[in-house]
C-alpha cells in the first residue's frame, strides 16, 4: 500500500499555534524564582533598625479558621504583608479582612513583641520553602505557634465533619522545655502527614532549634473548633509569655460566633 501515510515516520505538519502562545499554556519558570515581596507600614519601618523584626512570639494562621479567629483579637494594628506575585488581589477589600486573598502581619504592642501573621491564599508546594525563607528572613523570632489544617487525607484514621479535632506538633527545643507543663492537646497521630508550607515552617524552626509548635485543627470550615482553639491558644500563650497582655483569645471566640468561615474551594477561585 505505497503511498499511505505512516503517522509514527512522517513528519508531522507544522503547528497551527504561533510558539509564543503555545508558551502562554506552560507554567512559567520565572514565578518559581520570584522572591515573595515585603510591604511594610511606614511606622513599622522605625522597628527594622537591625534588618529584621525579633519578636518574642510569632504566632502563624494558615488555616480558615484560625485567621477568622486572630482577624477579631481587638487593639491590633497592622504592620505589613507579604506579596506573593502569582497570587491576585483583584477582588480584596481595602480593609484587613479573612476573606481577602492576603497575608497580614499585624502586632499588639507598639515593640512588636507579638507578630501575628495571617496566610489567606494558597502557597504551592513547591513555593513553600522560599516563602518560609522570605519569612524569617525578616522575622527573628525567640517562639513561634502555628495554627494550621488537618488535611482529611493526610490523617491517619477517621474523621468525622461533626467531630472537632485538635492535634500537636513540636519542634526538639520546645518538647525539652514542655516536660514539666500539661499538653493542651494530643499529638498529632504517628503516619499522619504534613505538607506544604505548614511542613516548610515547621522544618525551618527544627534546623534553627526554635521553639516551634504546630496545632492542627480540624475541620477548617466552621467555628465547632473554634472554641477549643480559643481555649488552648490562651494555655499555650500564658506559658510562652506569662505577662503577655492583648490576647484574649477567648473573647475573639465570641466575636466570631454566627460569622461565615469560607471554604478553600470558596476563597481561592
Amino acid at each position: 500500500m505505497a503511498g499511505m501515510p505512516d503517522p509514527l515516520t512522517d513528519i508531522p505538519p507544522p503547528s497551527r499555534f504561533d510558539p509564543d502562545d503555545l508558551n502562554n499554556f506552560a507554567s512559567s519558570p520565572v514565578d518559581l524564582c520570584t522572591k515573595p515581596l515585603m510591604l511594610w507600614a511606614p511606622w513599622a519601618r522605625n522597628l527594622l533598625q537591625s534588618g529584621a523584626l525579633e519578636p518574642r512570639l510569632l504566632l502563624l494562621s494558615l488555616s480558615n479558621v484560625g485567621s477568622h479567629l486572630l482577624h477579631h483579637i481587638p487593639n491590633k494594628r497592622i504592620l505589613g504583608s507579604i506579596v506573593l506575585p502569582e497570587v491576585s488581589m483583584v477582588n480584596n477589600q481595602i480593609e484587613p479582612s479573612p476573606h481577602n486573598k492576603e497575608c497580614y502581619l499585624f502586632t499588639v504592642d507598639p515593640e512588636a513583641s507579638v507578630v501575628l501573621v495571617l496566610v489567606q491564599y494558597t502557597i504551592s508546594p513547591e513555593r513553600a520553602s522560599m516563602w518560609a525563607k522570605t519569612l524569617f528572613g525578616v522575622i527573628r523570632p525567640d517562639r513561634v505557634l502555628m495554627l494550621g489544617a488537618i488535611s482529611s487525607h493526610h490523617f491517619r484514621g477517621k474523621i468525622s465533619a461533626d467531630e472537632p479535632l485538635l492535634f500537636l506538633l513540636e519542634s526538639s527545643e520546645q518538647k525539652k522545655a514542655d516536660k514539666d507543663q500539661l499538653a493542651v492537646a494530643p499529638y498529632y497521630p504517628s503516619g499522619s502527614l504534613v505538607d506544604g508550607v505548614a511542613a516548610a515552617l515547621i522544618t525551618h524552626c527544627q534546623i534553627r532549634g526554635l521553639k516551634a509548635r504546630l496545632l492542627m485543627s480540624w475541620p477548617d470550615t466552621d467555628f465547632s473548633v473554634v472554641r477549643q482553639m480559643s481555649s488552648a491558644l490562651s494555655v499555650l500563650c500564658k506559658q510562652a509569655l506569662p505577662k503577655l497582655l492583648g490576647l484574649d483569645f477567648i473573647t475573639a471566640g465570641k466575636s466570631t460566633v454566627g460569622k461565615k468561615i469560607q471554604a478553600d474551594s470558596e476563597l481561592y477561585m
